[in-house]
């Protein structure tokens, strides 16, 4: 050793300690880590959404097919078309909707289920995301595009495609 290099260590102590790639070795590998880390937590809270997204659609079909359920099962005369349907209730027959003589339900270009009733005038959005979805009216199985008898068809259809897959609820009448 040279009396340099003894001065040097005496001066900062001993000779241990990282060499500069040792630290940024280190360091890379901390950052690659990380970087992992970060995907999997982003990768997990796509995942939550989606499935938050996925629960929130199912509670609101199941919302609408009990609202579309409790519509059908009255004794009320309806008439309707392919986009529009309209049923006049009596007292009788309208215990949930009480106070209400018409309840309409629309299909509209927005691709979505709109139900009105008219006393107070109040909308509400039942069904949103509707392609190509229409009603349907089936009487002793003979299917039709509207309806406009006094009496309940057998049976309603509501038919629609979600993401290309066709859906199609059928509820019966109180008839």
């Amino acid at each position: 050793m040279t009396g340099g290099e003894q001065n040097l260590r005496g001066f900062y102590g001993t000779t241990a300690g990282f060499t500069l790639i040792e630290i940024l070795l280190v360091l890379s590998m901390f950052c690659l880590i990380l970087a992992m880390g970060y995907q999997s937590v982003v990768y997990t809270a796509q995942a939550r959404t989606r499935v938050v997204d996925q629960v929130d659609q199912q509670q609101s079909l199941r919302g609408a097919h009990r609202t579309l359920n409790n519509v059908f099962s009255t004794n009320a005369p309806m008439s309707g078309t392919e986009r529009s349907l309209r049923i006049e209730l009596d007292q009788s027959d309208s215990r949930w909707l009480a106070g209400n003589s018409r309840l309409t339900l629309n299909l509209n270009s927005q691709g979505q289920l709109v139900a009105e009733v008219d006393n107070p005038v109040h909308r509400t959005i039942l069904l949103t995301g509707l392609e190509r979805a229409s009603f349907r009216y089936f009487e002793n199985n003979i299917g039709h595009s509207s309806w406009s008898n006094s009496t309940q068809p057998q049976l309603v259809s509501l038919q629609w495609s979600d993401s290309g897959r066709p859906i199609n609820w059928k509820f019966l009448t109180g008839k």
